[in-house]
């Protein structure tokens, strides 16, 4: 029985108009999300959307200046993906603005806009944001940020907390997350970067011997525009990424974390180490930035110091092998900070912690450990960093700035890349 017996209610009706069609979906659009700007190169974008069903969906592009020069892709969505696709466009121009147009069986539903890398190694002036954990129903940041105009957002981990292994759950979690207006707003905007922490890879404090990660994994994919990620031999959501002459390796945390205390214990696996080792020695970029859900300061559970053989082996790999211009970001600690890790025999190594974008906050350290020197800290609001690169000076430079949610640079941090030698 339906209804609360108020005394405008009827026992049954009949549709006047007969049996009829009319309900086309269940959601307001046939487009349910998207369109997501994600990894995007010089001559290349990926574009991610999803539908309420399998329907015929074109994504296409066109060079604002020259309207006739168009590149389109059709896709039939699956519910294997939870009805998501990425949709991958090539032949594109250096360093060009595109409008992006989603048309699902035949109508124009969705449109953004996005712009292309410079050609890889190029220099020029540049400007990133990136921040974790995402909890809180409304998240204004998303605004803020937008107001900057970064060339491209990184999320580093905790971009939602299903705090699930379940499949369904996770994609709803992800459903959940791109409904926030800001949000969404954001990433049809700006080409976006993803990897995870533990509360959107499989639950809290979460290791690689955690059930249900391949569904983590799975989702992960379905809802985020990456590169392709991962090796064969050792799955993950961690892949390279470049900017004109900025590298980024965005690794991967939890697939393949140790137990914590375990004899050898590894915080990424001996593939994806493997991996970070060629990439960052065959690197030819001005600035090599390592992203990491898990903050590689500071002594206390759930940090790369609790993985000393990582640790390790990551700073005496770029000691003897020469690497230059290596920057750290990671997130997680729901306060931002800025910091520098002092290495015998070789540079300071630069973190830059950026957390919460909607979360509650934790309270800065009263000490450092002893290899490590913080410049800032706050704690009181939400957070995101911005780093503006400009590699056309004699002497590039990186400055770091930790901002809060009306725009505010509350902490700053300027690096020249001859001290990372």
């Amino acid at each position: 029985m339906f209804g609360n017996g108020a005394a405008t209610e009827v026992a049954s009706w009949r549709d006047p108009a007969g049996l009829h069609e009319a309900c086309q979906t269940c959601y307001p659009t046939r487009l349910t999300h998207g369109p997501l700007i994600g990894a995007t190169t010089a001559t290349s974008a990926r574009v991610l959307v999803r539908t309420d069903a399998t329907r015929r969906t074109r994504v296409r592009l066109a060079n604002e200046a020259m309207p006739a020069e168009t590149h389109a892709a059709v896709v039939y969505p699956s519910p294997h993906d939870d009805y998501t696709a990425a949709f991958d466009l090539d032949g594109l121009v250096a360093e060009t603005r595109y409008a992006v147009e989603v048309e699902v069986e035949g109508v124009v539903l969705g449109t953004a806009s996005l712009t292309t890398a410079p050609a890889a190694g190029t220099s020029g002036v540049f400007r990133f944001a990136f921040g974790s954990c995402a909890k809180d129903r409304a998240q204004p940041i998303f605004a803020t940020i937008g107001t900057l105009a970064p060339d491209a957002f990184l999320f580093v981990g905790d971009n939602h907390y299903g705090n699930t292994p379940d499949l369904q759950s996770l994609w709803w979690n992800y459903r959940y997350a791109l409904e926030v207006p800001e949000r969404a707003q954001l990433l049809a905007a700006t080409p976006t970067l993803a990897i995870w922490d533990d509360h959107d890879y499989v639950g809290n404090n979460t290791d690689g011997t955690a059930p249900g990660k391949a569904n983590a994994l799975r989702a992960f994919g379905d809802y985020w525009g990456n590169p392709p990620t991962g090796l064969p031999t050792e799955p993950g959501v961690y892949f390279r990424a470049s900017w004109g002459d900025v590298d980024f390796f965005m690794l991967d945390d939890r697939y393949e974390r140790s137990v914590l205390g375990s004899a050898g214990a590894t915080i990424l696996g001996p593939e994806q180490t493997a991996w970070l080792e060629r990439e960052l020695e065959a690197s030819t970029a001005t600035f090599r930035v390592i992203a990491s859900g898990t903050i590689f300061s500071l002594t206390g559970d759930e940090t790369w110091v609790d993985y000393p053989t990582s640790r390790n082996r990551l700073f005496s790999f770029i000691r003897d092998h020469a690497i230059p211009g290596v920057v750290l970001i990671s997130g997680d600690v729901h306060r931002s900070q800025l910091r520098k890790i002092h290495r015998t025999g070789d540079y300071d190594l630069p973190e830059v912690v950026s957390s919460p974008l909607a979360n509650s906050n934790s309270t800065c350290p009263a000490s450092v450990e002893p290899d490590a020197a913080q410049l800032a800290c706050v704690d009181t609001g939400h957070y995101f960093a911005v780093l503006d690169v400009d590699t056309t000076r004699a002497d590039p430079r990186l400055v770091a700035r930790i901002v809060d949610g009306s725009g505010t640079s509350v902490a700053s941090m300027t690096v020249l890349r001859s001290e990372l030698e």
